[in-house]
């Protein structure tokens, strides 16, 4: 009686055991599922905001190829005429010019597409001078409308972070833009940018602005989506909470304080790339 009342209770706690295994395993596919979902979203979210920021930039991206296609177009009809009068070295030296030019547009629009390119976050080697460089470069007709003057002190091979060069470029180009904004109404509108090590072992990215500071009742919401200082109809809030989400998945983090001499500053601490690291 004893034997089958143990062989019982066995039973029974096999069955609970059983039962508990498969509602774990269950629990923790439909966990694995929500992540995938929500890793989807926020990728989709990120592209979403990659674009955002392109509208934006289309007015100086335009101004800027104008220029040199309308050159373009000038010299090769002068170089058509110049042929039909057997002028050889000037139609050369024009489809010289031409080609010199059309090499200058693509300098112009490969960022743009590398930005624009939709792609997973792959951590690499990332020289923050390099990201830092483009960044600027996109930003460089309505920094210069603005009337931003740029003090860039990050240096060419100093400073290697470990992160995807591509989202760093989203994260910069969002918090100069920012600056560039909050510097609107200031008598002096100057931006800098510096980058070094940091006392955790790992990078500082630093982007400071001379306009008026972050307000303190705002400072402890700065990184709630759709939470912004910005009047309506100028923002959705999403950017500075993109930007946060973003500089976590490379492992570092986002940070935001006020100037002693006045305006803003936002710092990404990010890792440093191992030292084998291509």
């Amino acid at each position: 009686q004893a034997n089958a009342q143990l062989e019982s209770k066995v039973a029974r706690r096999t069955r609970a055991l059983t039962e508990t295994n498969a509602r774990l395993r269950k629990e923790v596919a439909e966990r694995q599922q929500a992540e995938q979902t929500l890793r989807a979203a926020q990728d989709e979210l990120v592209q979403a905001a990659k674009l955002a920021v392109l509208g934006q930039l289309a007015a100086g991206i335009t101004h800027e190829l104008a220029q040199p296609l309308g050159a373009m177009r000038t010299l090769s009809g002068n170089a058509v005429a110049f042929m039909k009068r057997g002028d050889l070295d000037t139609v050369e030296k024009n489809l010289g010019i031409i080609a010199r030019l059309a090499d200058q547009m693509g300098r112009i629009i490969t960022p743009l597409k590398t930005f624009a390119r939709k792609s997973p976050a792959i951590p690499a080697a990332t020289d923050l001078a390099h990201a830092v460089s483009a960044a600027l470069f996109l930003l460089d007709p309505r920094l210069a409308k603005a009337g931003v003057t740029v003090i860039n002190r990050c240096e060419a091979g100093r400073d290697i972070a470990w992160c995807d060069q591509n989202r760093l470029e989203q994260v910069l180009i969002n918090l100069i833009r920012n600056a560039a904004d909050a510097m609107a109404d200031a008598p002096v509108r100057e931006l800098l940018i510096e980058a070094g090590p940091d006392d955790a072992g790992g990078l500082a990215l630093r982007i400071a602005d001379s306009g008026c500071g972050l307000p303190d009742p705002a400072a402890g919401r700065l990184f709630e989506p759709f939470f912004t200082t910005k009047p309506a109809g100028e923002g959705l809030g999403l950017g500075l909470a993109i930007s946060r989400d973003i500089v976590r998945e490379f492992g570092g983090e986002l940070s935001a304080d006020n100037r002693p001499e006045g305006g803003a500053r936002f710092t990404l601490h990010l890792p440093a790339a191992p030292k084998d690291a291509p």
